[in-house]
C-alpha cells in the first residue's frame, strides 16, 4: 500500500463550484472546437488556469505542471478525475489560449455569465461600471495587425512611462462581474462608456422597457453619453464633473441652503463617514436631471491638500508684494490712502484679508549745495508717509473652502424622491467599490507573473480568464454571505478568528488553508482522505458554500 500527502486547501471547493456552474463544459461548447487528441480539453485547461490564479502561488503559465504536482487532482477536477499534473504542458496551455482568442473570448465569458445569472439568480437590473489599466514591460511590436494596442495611455497606477492595456468591467449590485472587456491601452474612459451605453442592454439580454441602472464615475458624464442614456432608456447615477460650471453653482446653493437631509453612515465601523445632502432639479444639455450635493464628514484628502497649497501660495505672493510696496514713500497722506485702494483692488485674495497701516516718518531734506552743514545749522526735515501691508488669513473663507472639500455633486435620472431617496442614490454610487474590488484582484501583484506572454492575442485571452476567475471567486463569496443572512445562522470565524456575517472570499480561502489530504494507493483504486478531521468552522464554511467535507474524500479506480 502506497501513501502520499497532497496540499488541498480550498481548491476542492473551487473545483466543485466550477463543476456546479458547468464552467469547463460551457467553455468547450462556446468555443466549439473539433474534438482533438489532447488529453486536457480547453475548458479543463482554462479551469486549471483559474485554479492556479485563485491559489496563493505566484503564477507562471509555463510551470503549471509543477503547480499541480502536489495537488489532489481528482478532488480539484471532479469532472475529470483521471488527470495527471504532467498533462498541463506549456505547449497545451499556449494552444488553448490561441484557440480561446480565435473563439471570441468576450463571447465565451458572456455565455458563462448568462448561465451563472440563471443558476445563482443574480440581479442584473443595477450595474456598477468602471475601468482600470494594467501595466506591461517590453516593446510589444509586431509586423501584423494586433487585437489590441499595448501602448501608452492614461495610467491609473501613475506609471506613465509603461505600456498598458485597459480592463472595463461591470458588476451586479452584489459585486459579481457580469460584463467585461479587454481594450487597448489608450482607450479613454469617455469612449469606453460611450460604447458600452449603446450595447449594454443587448449584452444583458434586457428589453427596452426593462429597468436598468448604470452607475459609473464622472467619465460617463459627457453631452454625447447623456443623450445616449436617454436614447436607450437607461437610468444612470454618476458624479457631476467639476468641468461643468453647474457643479460649482450647485455647491454654492447648497452651502446657503438650510434644508440639508441627514443621511448618516452607509457602513459599519468607528471611522465610517457620515453624510448629508441637498437635492435640486436642474437642466443639463437640454434634459432635466436630479442633482444631489453631498457633504461627507471625511474630507477629500486630495482636495484638502490642493486647498492648503493654494492658501500657502496666495500668502507667499501677498507677502512678496507687500514687502515691495511697504518700501515706497509718499509726500502726503492722501497719496498713501490712494495707494492702499489701488493695492487692494489689484490684489484681491480669496483666503486672506490685507491689513494696512499708514506710518508717518521724517526725512532729512538733502542740501542744495555740496558740503557739510555749518556749525549750528539745523537740517531741514519734511514728513513722508509709508504704508505697511500685512496679509492675514481669513478663517471664515478657509473654513468655507475646507467645507467645500467634503462636498461633491451626483447626477441621476432617478427623480422620484419617495422611491429613490437621497440615501439610496448615494448608496448606489458608493457601491462602485464593488468594481474596484474586482480590479484589486486583477491587479494583484502576485498575478504579475501570469503576464509572461509576449503574444497580444494570448494576453487578451488571458485577460478574459482573469475575469472568469474573478467571477468564480465573487460567486463563492456571495453564496456564503447570502446563506449567512438567514435568521437561524450565526456568524462564522473569518480572518484572525473574528466573528462575521460578511466574510470575504479571501477570508474563506484563509479558513480553508492548510488542509492536507492523503492518497492511499491500493491494487485497484486510490482513496483520498483528509489527514485530520476538519474543524467546526471549516465544516460550516463548506456547508454555507453549498457543500460538505465529502469533497475532500474520493475513491478513484486505478487504470491497469
Amino acid at each position: 500500500m502506497n501513501i502520499s500527502a497532497y496540499r488541498a486547501d480550498y481548491l476542492p471547493l473551487i473545483g466543485q463550484l466550477m463543476n456546479q456552474m458547468r464552467l469547463p463544459q460551457i467553455i468547450n461548447e462556446a468555443m466549439a472546437i473539433p474534438k482533438s487528441q489532447a488529453i486536457v480539453d480547453a475548458g479543463t485547461m482554462i479551469s486549471g488556469m483559474i485554479l492556479n490564479l485563485l491559489s496563493d502561488a505566484k503564477i507562471r503559465l509555463y510551470r503549471m505542471s509543477q503547480f499541480f504536482e502536489d495537488k489532489p487532482m481528482p478532488l480539484i477536477f471532479p469532472w475529470k478525475p483521471d488527470l495527471d499534473s504532467s498533462n498541463f504542458t506549456e505547449e497545451r496551455a499556449g494552444n488553448v489560449l490561441d484557440d480561446f482568442y480565435r473563439s471570441n473570448p468576450q463571447k465565451v465569458f458572456s455565455m458563462l455569465t448568462h448561465s451563472n445569472i440563471k443558476l445563482y439568480d443574480i440581479n442584473t437590473s443595477s450595474i456598477r461600471v468602471d475601468t482600470t489599466s494594467k501595466n506591461f514591460y517590453g516593446a510589444y511590436e509586431t509586423n501584423r495587425p494586433e487585437p489590441i494596442d499595448i501602448t501608452n495611455g492614461f495610467s491609473k497606477d501613475k506609471h506613465h512611462d509603461l505600456k498598458q492595456i485597459m480592463f472595463g468591467a461591470a458588476t451586479s449590485s452584489d459585486g459579481i462581474p457580469i460584463l467585461g472587456e479587454v481594450m487597448s491601452g489608450n482607450t479613454s474612459d469617455m469612449t469606453f462608456n460611450n460604447g458600452w451605453i449603446k450595447t449594454v442592454r443587448q449584452a444583458l439580454l434586457k428589453s427596452e422597457d426593462e429597468f436598468l441602472l448604470y452607475t459609473a464615475d464622472s467619465a460617463a458624464v459627457t453631452e454625447d453619453n447623456l443623450k445616449l442614456f436617454n436614447k436607450y432608456h437607461i437610468d444612470m447615477i454618476s458624479r457631476l464633473p467639476e468641468r461643468y460650471d453647474l457643479a460649482e453653482e450647485l455647491i454654492d446653493q447648497a452651502i446657503l441652503a438650510d434644508t440639508w437631509n441627514e443621511i448618516g453612515t452607509l457602513s459599519e465601523g468607528k471611522k465610517a463617514a457620515t453624510y448629508k445632502s441637498v437635492s435640486f432639479e436642474k437642466e443639463l444639455c437640454g434634459i432635466v436631471y436630479r442633482f444631489l450635493v453631498v457633504h461627507s464628514s471625511s474630507l477629500d484628502k486630495r482636495k484638502l491638500k490642493t486647498l492648503n497649497s493654494k492658501i500657502e501660495k496666495e500668502k507667499l505672493e501677498l507677502i512678496k508684494k507687500a514687502e515691495k510696496e511697504s518700501k515706497r514713500e509718499f509726500f502726503c497722506e492722501k497719496d498713501a490712502r490712494a495707494e492702499i485702494d489701488k493695492f487692494q483692488k489689484e490684489n484681491k485674495s480669496k483666503f486672506h484679508t490685507i491689513t494696512t497701516e499708514i506710518i508717518e516718518v521724517e526725512k532729512t531734506i538733502k542740501k542744495g549745495m555740496r558740503g557739510r552743514y555749518k556749525k549750528g545749522e539745523i537740517p531741514l526735515k519734511e514728513k513722508r508717509y509709508q504704508v505697511k501691508f500685512e496679509p492675514v488669513q481669513d478663517d471664515i473663507s478657509c473654513n468655507r473652502g475646507q467645507e467645500r472639500c467634503g462636498l461633491f455633486v451626483l447626477i441621476t435620472t432617478l427623480k422620484d424622491m419617495e422611491k429613490y431617496p437621497d440615501r439610496e442614490i448615494l448608496y448606489q454610487y458608493k457601491g462602485q467599490q464593488a468594481v474596484e474590488n474586482i480590479f484589486k484582484f486583477i491587479k494583484d501583484p502576485t498575478l504579475v507573473g501570469a503576464y509572461c506572454l509576449k503574444n497580444p492575442e494570448r494576453i487578451v485571452a488571458f485577460g478574459y480568464i482573469l475575469l472568469m476567475a474573478a467571477q468564480v471567486y465573487t460567486i463563492l463569496e456571495r453564496i456564503v454571505r447570502k446563506n449567512l443572512e438567514k435568521p437561524d445562522e450565526g456568524p462564522v470565524e473569518g480572518l484572525n478568528r473574528q466573528k462575521t456575517r460578511k466574510p470575504t472570499a479571501y477570508a474563506i480561502e484563509y479558513v480553508l488553508s492548510a488542509i492536507l489530504v492523503i492518497r492511499i494507493l491500493k491494487k485497484k483504486c486510490e482513496e483520498w482522505v483528509v489527514s485530520k478531521e476538519l474543524n467546526n468552522n471549516q465544516k460550516r464554511i463548506l456547508k454555507l458554500a453549498g457543500f460538505d467535507e465529502s469533497i475532500y474524500y474520493k475513491t478513484v479506480k486505478v487504470k491497469n
